[in-house]
């Protein structure tokens, strides 16, 4: 079994401040360590430009999941070509950090997680929407219902500055319970699964590309005790991330990016099911559970091109950080300060401040224009499919 390590709320958020600050730091060393490596990227980069037409740029991806969809089809369908970009994919096996300060990657599929490290000065900007849901939690213990439940229970996550621990965090503080009563464990791997079933854990969150498959070898034991395209699916939780020194270089890359993403997520929308097949055909998408990478697909609502929504979700999720009492030089701590008029809006400005660091729009650019089916993500909380379920 993979080493595991408890920490209290308390303690991760004092944990996750160094973690980040060490972060930033080791990017700064890194980013003039490769200085000849980046400059001679740059180069042969220029000169591809100069001789296709297309602009060069190495896209990102984790791999796995319906999650990163849209950049897949839009390699299969060359949306890329047609948008003027030269694709170059990478799987990401490193830090994305220091991946972007050396100028070693331009795009991907970024999270809230990825928002703290933007605090700190991560080159990252969030140009448009890509999908709601995405995280969960399970359980095989029949007292956890719900997020606020899980205090005074010991939790599994394999990401422990993730967002699913900022979200069952945030939740439970907003439906009354104390988050830093909750014990959390962090595995590596596919250990996660068997602790649960071994009693060594009482619940687990995660990605769904963890959690679902939990549910699924489960059946009869086990359950969710929360989904984010549920309780949280009104906002985004993932965004088309664009490297800022690329952006700030050629601003015109990020227009390029949203009206590559937004007809993949067009393609998608006009039969998901088709999506995530050819997908995992492609080898793109795992299929050892296709039941569950078909529902996803449906459940995500991949949507483009509503700043109102973009912006809405990205400061929700600010929100969530700071719910979770993680935002520890925010003027307000919803999680210690007492709450009233004043506070909020001094919190509600801040946030507004926070919005404007991560997000940079281009989901305006002509061709990524939104359809009446990819706009508005409350309107389209009707259509969404059910996820797989047993």
């Amino acid at each position: 079994m993979g080493e595991m390590r408890s920490m209290s709320r308390r303690s991760f958020a004092k944990a996750i401040g160094a973690a980040v600050a060490a972060g930033a730091m080791g990017v700064v060393g890194a980013g003039c360590s490769s200085g000849d490596q980046a400059s001679s990227a740059a180069s042969s980069h220029s000169a591809a430009t100069r001789e296709s037409g297309l602009t060069p740029l190495t896209i990102g991806y984790w791999g796995g999941s319906p999650c990163e969809l849209p950049m897949y089809v839009a390699k299969e369908q060359h949306y890329w070509e047609d948008a003027g970009i030269e694709p170059n994919f990478m799987l990401i096996t490193q830090d994305v950090s220091i991946l972007l300060a050396n100028n070693e990657i331009d795009v991907f599929e970024s999270t809230p997680g990825d928002f703290p490290a933007i605090y700190q000065g991560m080159p990252l900007k969030h140009v448009d929407t890509i999908h709601v849901g995405c995280w969960s939690g399970v359980t095989n213990d029949p007292e956890i219902k719900s997020c606020k439940d899980l205090v005074g229970k010991r939790v599994g996550t394999t990401m422990m500055n993730g967002p699913a621990y900022t979200e069952c965090v945030a939740l439970c503080a907003r439906e009354g319970g104390d988050p830093s009563q909750i014990q959390w464990i962090a595995y590596t791997g596919s250990t996660i699964e068997s602790a649960l079933m071994n009693g060594e854990i009482d619940a687990a969150c995660g990605s769904d590309a963890t959690t679902y498959p939990i549910r699924y070898n489960h059946p009869d034991e086990v359950d969710f005790f929360y989904t984010s395209a549920d309780e949280l699916g009104e906002f985004y939780c993932c965004f088309t991330g664009v490297n800022a020194n690329a952006l700030e270089k050629d601003p015109t890359i990020g227009d390029k990016v949203a009206t590559a993403m937004a007809r993949a997520i067009d393609y998608i929308n006009e039969d998901p099911e088709r999506a995530a097949n050819e997908s995992m055909e492609g080898g793109y998408m795992d299929s050892e559970y296709p039941e569950i990478q078909r529902g996803l697909t449906k459940n995500y609502l991949f949507g483009h091109g509503s700043e109102e929504d973009f912006r809405r979700s990205i400061k929700e999720r600010w929100r969530e950080l700071s719910d979770a009492g993680l935002l520890t030089e925010a003027p307000v701590n919803p999680f210690t300060d007492q709450m009233n008029d004043q506070t909020n809006k001094q919190l509600d400005e801040y946030l507004d401040g926070l919005v404007d660091m991560v997000a940079r729009w281009h989901g305006n650019a002509p061709e990524a224009a939104p359809t009446a089916d990819t706009a508005g993500v409350v309107v389209k909380l009707e259509q969404r499919g059910p996820a797989y379920t047993i």
